[in-house]
């Protein structure tokens, strides 16, 4: 109990506890569970870390264990959230690069279908077919 507010405060403030890990907890086992942050706003993730170690801050200063326990509770799952996010964001950027140096460097010869490097196809030895990019082969190279 926080002895610097009323008793009525410290209600309030272990239902804002609870209300606090009610609503973190799911969400940092479904982004667990599905290692997707799409629907997260980078900027909102940033912007709720600082505002709440701010406030980590502040109950240190007013010796307030609630309001700290509080806002440490939506750090950790703010983190472990952004690192998720952070995950996604380099595996997009990532496969972004792939997919550019596939459509590069990769292409499938129209005569036999097989994937080739370059502008010679070495199966068929033919060098008259124009080569079109195989959609098929680029997700399976970035899904790799």
């Amino acid at each position: 109990m926080d002895e610097n507010v009323s008793t009525t405060m410290n209600v309030f403030l272990i239902i804002a506890n609870v209300i606090n890990v009610i609503y973190n907890v799911p969400q940092v086992i479904k982004t667990y569970q599905t290692k997707s942050t799409r629907d997260f706003s980078g900027w909102f993730l940033s912007l709720r870390i600082v505002g709440n170690v701010i406030w980590v801050a502040y109950a240190i200063e007013v010796d307030s264990m609630l309001m700290l326990i509080n806002n440490v509770v939506t750090v950790v799952a703010s983190i472990f959230i952004g690192y998720y996010k952070c995950i996604e964001i380099y595996k997009d950027n990532y496969n972004d690069i792939s997919k550019k140096n596939y459509k590069q460097f990769n292409m499938e010869c129209e005569k036999c279908k097989s994937l080739q490097e370059g502008k010679k196809c070495s199966l068929c030895s033919s060098c008259d077919y124009s080569y079109e990019l195989n959609a098929e082969h680029l997700g399976e190279l970035v899904d790799k």
